[in-house]
C-alpha cells in the first residue's frame, strides 16, 4: 500500500468511503498532523490512519482489520460496526 501525510488538518471522510462508496482506503498508512473530521477511517480495510489533533463522529465506523489512532479527542459513536 502507499502512503499519505496531510501536515495540517483533513476533512470528513479522510481514509474513509465518500458518500456512495463502499469502502475507504485499502491498505496502505494516511498520518494526519491535525484534527479529522466524521467518518474518518470509515469502512477502511486493512489500512493505518495516525491523527495527531481530534477526531470528529463515526471513527473507523465499519473498519474491517485496520488500525486508527488518535492523539486527541475522538467523537461519538466511534467503531461502530468494526469487525
Amino acid at each position: 500500500g502507499g502512503s499519505a501525510t496531510v501536515t495540517g488538518s483533513a476533512g470528513d471522510h479522510a481514509a474513509g468511503a465518500y458518500p456512495g462508496s463502499r469502502l475507504g482506503v485499502r491498505g496502505g498508512i494516511v498520518r494526519v498532523g491535525g484534527g479529522v473530521g466524521a467518518e474518518a477511517a470509515a469502512r477502511m480495510r486493512r489500512g493505518v490512519l495516525v491523527v495527531g489533533g481530534s477526531a470528529g463522529p463515526f471513527l473507523a465506523e465499519g473498519m474491517v482489520a485496520g488500525t486508527a489512532v488518535v492523539g486527541g479527542v475522538i467523537g461519538r459513536h466511534a467503531g461502530a460496526g468494526m469487525k
